[in-house]
């Protein structure tokens, strides 16, 4: 059971991390957008 638990918290860690990662790829396209809309 312990094992099973400790599996899915690792699994929604590396899911949390992820998403993470993918907000902050937006963040910095939408900035980059913005930069080239303001030139």
């Amino acid at each position: 059971m312990l094992t099973q638990n400790s599996d899915a918290i690792e699994e929604n860690f590396a899911r949390g991390a992820n998403r993470r990662t993918q907000s902050s790829e937006i963040y910095k396209l939408q900035q980059r957008l913005t930069t080239q809309n303001n030139e």
